[in-house]
């Protein structure tokens, strides 16, 4: 989706890696046996400080950053 956006509107289209690398399969048969453990892994605080070091270290590197969620 994200090579999409970019290709459509001329600009660079970055996301950070918010799982470390470690996304949970879509091949999964039953989803719900392994987000529990998953969601352990990768609290909502480890995102946010990924997003934070993610948004600090392009900012000198770009005019203008425009974050949607």
């Amino acid at each position: 989706m994200a090579d999409t956006f970019a290709s459509n509107t001329q600009t660079s289209v970055l996301i950070p890696d918010l799982f470390n690398g470690d996304p949970i399969s879509p091949d999964v048969p039953n989803l719900m046996d392994v987000v529990p453990d998953w969601i352990k892994k990768h609290p909502p605080t480890n995102a946010c400080a990924i997003a934070d070091k993610f948004l600090s270290t392009i900012k000198g590197h770009y005019q203008s950053i425009q974050v949607n969620n």
